[in-house]
């Protein structure tokens, strides 16, 4: 039992550890078509947001607890399996939204050369999408294809409608920049300023982040005093572990403390992605 649960922990681990090319992580991060078995697809779909190998750990985690030492133990390695997934596959996606938008802005600074060299606006945001594409999955260059074959009000939906996380505030501005390009303004000089625009705002959310390292590297320290604290208990000849693990209070208390220190994490990094949310 214990040699099938460390293999099922290993498989998981390598769902989680990113393989191949950025197109193929990040298609694996939001949910995309990466893995095509016919079973792991079937049971894929029924979970939303790509969080598959997010559950597949914590409930490896759970069943390594049951049979190491317990329900207490199992429960302890659903929630801390499942949440360190979590952090995993965030912070993977971060970086390719990072990416992601530094490829974007990229795009809109040749779209405005392009169209200074005399480019047609049509043929020169079909190169600046062509510099996207490598870099996103293929739900997301489908969208990207119907932008380079639009025009007009069916060019601004298009670009309205690209929902990638590390794309949908870029093409959203491109797209109000687009509308006024019907009220005589040139298109050249709106997209010097959309550039602009979303390079401070890159700044600013790279300054934000440097400035709430220190946050979060508190909230790591404080998430690890537990595993001090049953190391004291040990230095001085006591059996934490068989309290907590074999004691009704000692579990009562452990359940209680894991959720106020996932909780206290959990709204940690929500106050760290509220300060760089567009």
């Amino acid at each position: 039992m214990i040699a099938a649960t460390v293999a099922l922990l290993a498989a998981a681990i390598v769902l989680l550890v990113p393989v191949g090319s950025p197109r193929r992580r990040l298609r694996g991060v939001i949910g995309g078509d990466a893995v095509r078995t016919a079973g792991w697809s079937q049971w894929r779909s029924r979970i939303p947001g790509g969080r598959a190998p997010i559950v597949l750990v914590a409930s490896v985690g759970a069943v390594a607890g049951c049979v190491a030492g317990g329900p207490v133990a199992g429960l302890a390695g659903a929630l801390y399996g499942g949440a360190g997934a979590r952090a995993l596959s965030r912070r993977r996606l971060a970086k390719e939204c990072t990416l992601t938008q530094l490829a974007a802005l990229d795009a809109v600074a040749g779209l405005a050369d392009d169209l200074r060299a005399g480019r047609t606006p049509q043929d020169a945001l079909a190169a600046a999408v062509a510099t996207i594409e490598p870099v996103v999955d293929e739900v997301t260059r489908r969208a990207l294809r119907s932008v380079t074959g639009g025009s007009g009000t069916d060019l601004v939906a298009a670009l309205r409608a690209v929902r990638h996380p590390g794309l949908e505030h870029v093409f959203a501005r491109l797209a109000t920049v687009w509308q006024l390009t019907d009220a005589g303004v040139p298109l050249a000089a709106l997209l010097d300023g959309l550039e602009s625009e979303l390079r401070a705002h890159r700044r600013a959310a790279d300054q934000a982040q440097a400035q709430l390292a220190a946050a979060r590297t508190t909230a790591r320290l404080l998430a690890a005093l537990p595993v001090i604290g049953l190391g004291l208990g040990f230095a001085l000849g006591i059996d934490p572990l068989g309290i907590v693990l074999r004691t009704v209070p000692g579990g009562v208390c452990a359940v209680v403390a894991m959720a106020l220190q996932l909780a206290g994490t959990a709204w940690t990094e929500r106050l760290g992605r509220t300060a760089v949310t567009p």
